[in-house]
């Protein structure tokens, strides 16, 4: 598991929490996570103003071309930001590493704006991403309950709106 926040770089890993078992991947404290293809790069730029996350996708775009082979279609992923915002996380299956999969939810802070992202690593046969599973279900209720204790929600509560963020 590691948790991330928006760097100069993009998303960076600033803590991961050890699992029980070995994942053959690099995932280590000030580290980045690519905007395209994975699970905590695609919650940023779900979440994150466009006009923050735009450099970092447009050099990611240049350097790489293709994601798993196939040449990157904008508007898809565009697509799939808007299923990350209406899901509440996002996942991966064998991307950017073959065989692991991911999870990864928001932290809102009191202004309702992403603060950090909480992604859980592994497997893929020990990740269900699948909707309603547990794995799932819990990853969601950390994030809210992280959010709520950092005062997510007060402003729809109060009666003001919250920033808009694309």
């Amino acid at each position: 598991m590691t948790m991330s926040v928006w760097g100069p770089h993009g998303a960076t890993i600033i803590r991961v929490f050890d699992a029980p078992y070995q994942i053959y991947t690099r995932v280590r404290p000030g580290g980045n996570y690519g905007l395209l293809n994975t699970a905590t790069g695609r919650l940023f730029a779900a979440f994150m103003p466009a006009a923050i996350v735009e450099p970092i996708l447009k050099q990611e775009l240049r350097e790489a071309k293709k994601v798993d082979g196939k040449i990157v279609d904008l508007g898809a992923y565009r697509e799939s930001l808007e299923a990350v915002r209406y899901n509440g996380c996002a996942t991966t299956r064998g991307l950017p590493v073959p065989g692991i999969g991911a999870i990864s939810v928001p932290i809102f802070d009191v202004n309702d704006t992403l603060l950090a992202a909480v992604t859980a690593i592994g497997p893929e046969r020990l990740i269900d991403d699948e909707e309603g599973s547990p794995q799932r279900d819990t990853m969601l209720a950390f994030g809210r309950r992280m959010s709520l204790q950092l005062g997510a929600g007060q402003l729809r509560e109060r009666g003001r709106q919250a920033p808009h963020k694309q």
